[in-house]
Formats: C-alpha cells, sequence, structure tokens
C-alpha cells in the first residue's frame, strides 16, 4: 500500500512539475491573469460559468474599471451591476457574487480568506461557486487561495 502512494506521489508531483514548465510558454493571455490578484480571478471565474472566454473578456475589462475591488463590489447597487452584467445572462450569478463580495468585505476586511473551510463558508451563504479562482499563478510558482 505504501509503495503504491509514494509512486502515486510521484506521478503527480512529476505532472505538476511539467505542468508548471509549460504554463509560461502556452497559457492563453488573459487580462485577469495579469493582476496576480483574487478578486480579478473571482469576477472572471464567476463571468465563466456558461460563458465563452471570448466573450467574458471585454465585460471583465468594463467591470474591473467600473468595480476594480472586493469594496466596490460590494457596495455596489444592484442597477449599477446589472447593468454591467447585461448581456452575460445568469443574473443570480451576479447578485451571488456580489453577497460574496458582502461578506469577504463585512468578516474579512476585503481580504479574500485564508482558509479553504472559510470559502466554504462564503460559498455556503453565497451559493455560488468560489473553488476555481484558488489557484492563482504567481511568476514562478502556484499559489493557493484557501478562503473563509
Amino acid at each position: 500500500m505504501y509503495v503504491v502512494r509514494v509512486t502515486r506521489q510521484r506521478k503527480i508531483n512529476d505532472m505538476v512539475s511539467k505542468l508548471l514548465e509549460w504554463y509560461p510558454e502556452h497559457a492563453r493571455d488573459l487580462p485577469w491573469r495579469k493582476r496576480n490578484e483574487p478578486y480579478g480571478v473571482f469576477v472572471s471565474e464567476i463571468m465563466l460559468q456558461q460563458t465563452q472566454v471570448k466573450t467574458v473578456i471585454r465585460y471583465w475589462q468594463r467591470w474591473m474599471e467600473v468595480l476594480p475591488d472586493v469594496e466596490s463590489l460590494a457596495s455596489a447597487s444592484a442597477d449599477l451591476i446589472h447593468k454591467l452584467w447585461e448581456g452575460l445572462g445568469y443574473y443570480t450569478r451576479v447578485r451571488n457574487m456580489q453577497k460574496a463580495a458582502q461578506i469577504i468585505v463585512s468578516k474579512h476586511e476585503a481580504n479574500f480568506p485564508q482558509l479553504l473551510m472559510k470559502c466554504w463558508r462564503c460559498r455556503e451563504s453565497a451559493d455560488i461557486q468560489l473553488e476555481p479562482f484558488a489557484a492563482l499563478r504567481s511568476t514562478s510558482r502556484v499559489r493557493f487561495w484557501t478562503v473563509t
């Protein structure tokens, strides 16, 4: 049993190393990857649910001009977030994204939480999928964002 686990872990480690070598050269050039912070990735992941990347790029850029941080999203009017979201459909996503932002601002001082279990509490409260933004790429290694 121990040998199987070690062998499996080595394969996983090897795959991760190869992916980290491949990524800098082959990754798509997407605006949310350039910011290297959780809010931009958070917004992109919610927008990307049920929507193509090529469509999301311009919506994301406009969104970030108007609501550049989690505090601005948390305090934005429903009319504003719906106007910015117009054309993406599934408006429940944007309402739930704002609920999650309000939780992050009120309970975590506008910092994306650092513990995975805390992320799940936000998810339960706001009923949205937060785990995709859990991995952000920095220049040399993958940074894991765990949430409250």
